[in-house]
């Protein structure tokens, strides 16, 4: 970066309500929408309804977080072993403009497919702030129907 350079990006929030052990958790998704469309980063608060007050979680310790449209909920690693500790696995929430962006993007606009949504699935460990996308096995620009999760 040049001495005096600037970089600009747009950020976009989703916010998620999660019950895991009797909590009530605010998941706030924070995605970079600026160029490609990845998540950045999640916090984690615990709603307390009593005082309307939000306390930030640092640590979830053995629980992980599975985020979606459809449902979001909350397992532990000792039930699910090969599940993460301590992070929030997600699912793409631009579905929404997938057909949109896929349509009427100009020729030059659909080089990569990352410009659509549904590709934007990982996992996010709260630890060290590491995102890990999931593999995606095929180069399909359009994602339909739109990812969720099938849990035991």
């Amino acid at each position: 970066m040049v001495s005096g350079e600037r970089r600009y990006f747009t950020l976009k929030y989703a916010s998620y309500l999660v019950e895991s052990l009797d909590e009530i958790l605010l998941v706030v998704h924070i995605v970079v929408i600026h160029g490609l469309y990845k998540t950045h980063s999640f916090r984690v608060f615990k709603v307390n309804v009593k005082n309307s007050q939000l306390e930030k979680v640092e640590c979830l310790h053995d629980r992980v977080l599975f985020l979606g449209g459809n449902q979001s909920l909350s397992l532990s690693t000792r039930d699910f072993p090969a599940l993460q500790d301590n992070s929030v696995y997600f699912t793409d929430d631009r579905w929404s403009m997938m057909n949109f962006n896929y349509y009427y993007l100009g020729e030059g606009e659909k080089d990569s497919h990352n410009n659509y949504g549904g590709h934007d699935v990982g996992v996010y460990s709260l630890e060290d702030g590491v995102v890990k996308l999931f593999d995606q096995t095929d180069n399909r620009q359009i994602i339909y129907p739109p990812p969720f999760w099938i849990l035991p």
